[in-house]
C-alpha cells in the first residue's frame, strides 16, 4: 500500500514542471471550446449551454419566478447568457441571447488607485 502512494507522489513531483503548461493549454482548449459551441449556437438557432450552479444568494429561475432552492446545486445556469433556470424549467427556455463581454464594466484609473 505505501509503495503505491509513493510511486503515486513521484509521478506527480515529476510531472509539475509540464503541469503549468498543461493548464494553460487546457485553459485555451476551454475557451475555444466556449467559443466553438457559441458559434455553433449561432448557426443552430442559439442553444442554451447549461451548467449546474450553487448559488451563494436567493436567486429566483428566470422561467417560472420561483425561489431556486436547496443547500447546493439548486439550479442551471447558461454559460453563454447567464439565464438561471429549475432543472424542470430547462425545456421552457427560450433561444440563448448571448451577453457581450464587452458590456462588462471597466475601472477608470481613479479607482484603480
Amino acid at each position: 500500500m505505501k509503495t503505491k502512494w509513493m510511486k503515486a507522489f513521484r509521478t506527480l513531483t515529476n510531472s509539475s514542471p509540464s503541469s503549468s503548461s498543461s493548464k494553460s493549454e487546457r485553459r485555451e482548449q476551454r475557451s475555444s471550446n466556449v467559443s466553438a459551441t457559441v458559434a455553433a449556437g449561432n448557426q443552430e438557432g442559439q442553444r442554451h449551454v447549461f451548467q449546474e450552479n450553487t448559488y451563494k444568494k436567493i436567486t429566483p429561475c428566470d422561467v417560472c419566478s420561483q425561489v431556486l432552492r436547496g443547500h447546493s446545486r439548486q439550479g442551471w445556469k447558461c454559460r453563454l447568457c447567464k439565464i438561471n433556470v429549475h432543472a424542470d424549467c430547462k425545456s421552457g427556455v427560450g433561444r440563448c441571447l448571448p451577453k457581450s463581454r464587452l458590456l462588462r464594466r471597466q475601472k477608470s484609473s481613479s479607482e484603480l488607485e
